[in-house]
């Protein structure tokens, strides 16, 4: 089976930390292949800590468009700016919400 190409939406501590645990091999199932992050010191963050590896997005819209993921992480709440374009074009998606409870949608379950 082939590895869930992953894109992160936020790359603050939460989104880096995780980024940081695929990188490492702790998730082998899963590879980064697009990380967004409307902040150019965390977009300088990234290319930093993973080099040219994948593309880094000024914005969701443009990771969610790119049709380079397989599924989505954001540390944050899902602007509804964001949630159509994720229901159109991403199978799988996390997000994390205010109780601190992960809420998930996912079509590879169906």
């Amino acid at each position: 089976m082939s590895k869930v190409r992953l894109g992160i939406i936020g790359f603050g501590n939460i989104g880096a930390s995780h980024a940081k645990l695929i990188a490492e091999g702790q998730v082998p199932d899963i590879e980064i292949t697009a990380i967004a992050d409307g902040s150019q010191e965390m977009r300088a963050r990234a290319v930093e800590l993973f080099g040219n590896d994948f593309p880094v997005f000024s914005d969701g819209k443009g990771l969610i468009k790119s049709g380079k993921t397989d599924a989505v992480l954001s540390p944050f709440r899902i602007t509804s700016t964001l949630k159509l374009p994720l229901r159109r074009s991403v199978p799988a998606f996390m997000c994390y919400v205010k109780s601190r409870q992960a809420f998930t949608q996912s079509r590879f379950a169906k």
